[in-house]
């Protein structure tokens, strides 16, 4: 457990880094939808990895559903 929340940290801080980098880009949306879609990917692919624990799988799910409405489902519609 100490090392899926050491990766979702590790992840998190990447995409903070990222996203800073690419404040003045022209491509920012593109950037910061393409970030979104690698987490979102990650994710899922740990909800999986950790079904048996309904707790964790339920806070990896919920950060799922929060980057999908927040960065997935917002780009989508302004585009």
């Amino acid at each position: 457990m100490q090392e899926l929340l050491a990766f979702v940290h590790s992840i998190y801080n990447q995409t903070l880094a990222t996203m800073i980098t690419i404040d003045n880009d022209p491509n920012e949306d593109q950037m910061t939808l393409e970030c979104a879609l690698k987490i979102v990917q990650h994710l899922e692919k740990n909800i999986v990895r950790h079904r048996e624990n309904i707790n964790m799988a339920s806070k990896l799910a919920s950060m799922n559903k929060f980057i999908q409405m927040n960065y997935i489902h917002n780009m989508a519609e302004t585009a």
